[in-house]
């Protein structure tokens, strides 16, 4: 992941993505296990909280697909 980012981000801003990708990685890290829990405490089952979870799962996935090797290279 953090390969990737610095990758995608060139040799000026590796540093500058390399910071964002792992501050919004500790925030998932520290607010989803509580968010999670919330959620499961409300509905009384943990069905909701896996499917929100694997709906946020598809949206990264679905922002990630949209990245192309060749608009990035133009970015450059």
């Amino acid at each position: 992941n953090m390969t990737f980012v610095a990758e995608l981000a060139g040799r000026r801003a590796s540093a500058t993505a390399a910071g964002l990708n792992l501050t919004g990685s500790y925030l998932g890290i520290i607010f989803g296990p509580p968010a999670f829990g919330l959620l499961v405490d409300r509905t009384g089952s943990y069905v909701p909280a896996f499917i929100a979870a694997g709906c946020l799962g598809l949206v990264a996935l679905t922002l990630i697909s949209q990245i192309r090797p060749e608009a990035v290279e133009q970015a450059r």
